[in-house]
């Protein structure tokens, strides 16, 4: 028998890439600064890529206005995976931590869950080698 509140499933897949946004951010000041070498460059705008990263991470939390062309909630249920490309240390997870928060709001349920996606070490790799642990990549 089939189960009347079932609906389909619509996945929606986005990938914020923080070297694109740095990248972009590098060539506009390129083009407005000639004289400027690239590696300086990518250091003048290191902290506006940054904060364009933690914006667009914010504004795809956020809940979307209904769309009259889109398929409605009533229809599907919608699933949305936002993967967060960039290689990161453990100093700015908080930000990204808080961008998500800020762009979900308050909601009275939990609509999310976070997915952290880690590289395989090194069989060689010694921790205790280290004074600080990373939280991230150790």
């Amino acid at each position: 028998m089939k189960n009347e509140n079932t609906k389909p499933i619509k996945f929606e897949f986005l990938r914020i890439n923080f070297d694109k946004i740095l990248t972009d951010h590098q060539k506009d000041y390129c083009i407005l600064h000639p004289e400027v070498e690239t590696h300086q460059a990518i250091d003048i705008v290191f902290g506006q890529a940054h904060q364009a990263y933690l914006d667009q991470i914010k504004h795809h939390c956020m809940p979307k206005p209904a769309d009259e062309n889109a398929v409605s909630e009533k229809d599907v249920m919608l699933k949305q995976i936002i993967y967060l490309d960039r290689n990161n240390s453990s100093d700015c997870w908080p930000e990204i931590s808080k961008a998500i928060e800020s762009g979900i709001g308050k909601q009275s349920s939990k609509t999310f869950k976070s997915v952290l996606i880690l590289p395989e070490q090194h069989p060689d790799f010694n921790p205790s080698l280290y004074n600080h642990l990373n939280h991230i990549s150790p």
